[in-house]
């Protein structure tokens, strides 16, 4: 009985696809139960063996679902119709009621446990592939510009580095194409390379003056928009050459208003881009 409940068990947990090294790990250990049964006096060890088969039964069936009780009652069924003499005996009517009810009461449970672990195991997996998801969503929104001037920050480096990569995975697909339209791109990485031709001064490009980038943000912090039409860059220059003039020529082309929607409560996705 334990052998068979153990049996079942097993084959039950396998197929729902739980951890391999359960039963592995019960294996070991069963031989090692077996090897340490050697010491017992010859009339413990049988049962010795079979308290360790109880127990590891015991141990793999916890983890079963209700699915799984039903294959492994289905096995027992199953294994109690096996051993029914098939000799006819004076209660020969009895016998076969007996036999039919076992063997209606084992496909039952059979199929009705096999087709629910199968189920089961479905759903686990796709709610593994939910948990991923969710987990590479998070990640990517973590990688995403914290606030909306950011953003714009993010892309005055990306043009004057003409290395659109970062950039470009910040930008929602419709506001890609607003960007590679205003600028007359393929697409993003092409806009960003014309953008950065036109770029006057590589070293003070990427860094205008402090609280030359405005942004708003909603209430909610849900959504926002940077604004990078006002730019200037004079504080290099005059860290320079003191006499200066403070309007200084800008370094390159302004990179326009990026309107974003926070992700997940992390960085801001680009989701708009109108030029200035």
């Amino acid at each position: 009985m334990a052998g068979l409940l153990a049996a079942g068990a097993l084959v039950v947990w396998l197929v729902a696809g739980a951890p391999w090294w359960a039963p592995a790990a019960l294996l070991a250990g069963g031989l090692a139960g077996r090897l340490m049964a050697a010491l017992f006096p010859a009339r413990y060890r049988v049962a010795a063996v079979r308290i360790g088969v109880l127990a590891a039964a015991v141990w793999l069936a916890i983890g079963l679902s209700p699915s799984g009780w039903a294959v492994v009652a289905g096995l027992l069924a199953l294994a109690g119709l096996v051993s029914m003499p098939p000799q006819p005996s004076p209660s020969a009517a009895g016998a076969g009621r007996m036999r039919l009810a076992l063997g209606t009461t084992a496909t039952v449970l059979l199929v009705g446990g096999g087709v629910g672990t199968l189920v089961e195991r479905d759903l686990a997996a796709r709610d593994r592939a939910e948990i991923d998801a969710h987990a590479g969503d998070l990640s990517r929104a973590q990688m995403l510009p914290a606030t909306p001037a950011r953003a714009v920050q993010a892309l005055l480096r990306a043009i004057a580095e003409d290395d659109p990569r970062a950039v470009c995975s910040a930008f929602s697909a419709a506001a890609t194409a607003e960007l590679a339209t205003a600028h007359g791109g393929v697409d993003c990485a092409d806009a960003v390379h014309r953008l950065h031709t036109q770029v006057r001064d590589l070293a003070r490009y990427p860094r205008p003056d402090r609280g030359s980038v405005t942004e708003w943000i909603a209430p909610d912090g849900q959504s926002g928009a940077g604004n990078g039409c006002a730019l200037t860059w004079t504080g290099l220059p005059r860290l320079l050459d003191p006499g200066t003039a403070a309007a200084a020529a800008p370094a390159g082309p302004y990179p326009g208003v990026l309107t974003g929607q926070r992700q997940l409560g992390q960085g801001y996705l680009v989701t708009g881009y109108r030029p200035c």
